[in-house]
């Protein structure tokens, strides 16, 4: 709920007080709201400590995550496909290899 007056500067200056840390990603668009957000919170409850920043590489994992399925299900199905041929060079069961 909303409140106004003096009862929402305390919140808020409690808020920024309490607040340590903050994650973001490397956009830059998160990197000025990182900057503003640490000059508000000093501003308001007058410190000169800066606000941690962890910044969360989760696209990039999972970009790789991603990639790398892909390459295991194209290995794992070519592998999959050659036990099925008689004529895949990589069988080694298959008798008629050259």
């Amino acid at each position: 709920m909303y409140q106004e007056g003096e009862e929402a500067g305390k919140l808020f200056k409690m808020f920024f007080t309490k607040l340590t840390a903050a994650m973001s990603d490397r956009a830059a668009i998160n990197k000025a709201f990182n900057k503003k957000l640490n000059t508000m919170r000093k501003a308001t409850i007058g410190t000169e400590e800066d606000l941690d920043f962890l910044h969360c590489n989760a696209h990039v994992l999972l970009g790789h995550a991603n990639s790398a399925n892909k390459t295991l299900k194209n290995v794992l199905c070519s592998a999959a496909e050659c036990k099925k041929s008689t004529k895949c060079s990589n069988n080694r069961n298959n008798e008629n290899t050259v």
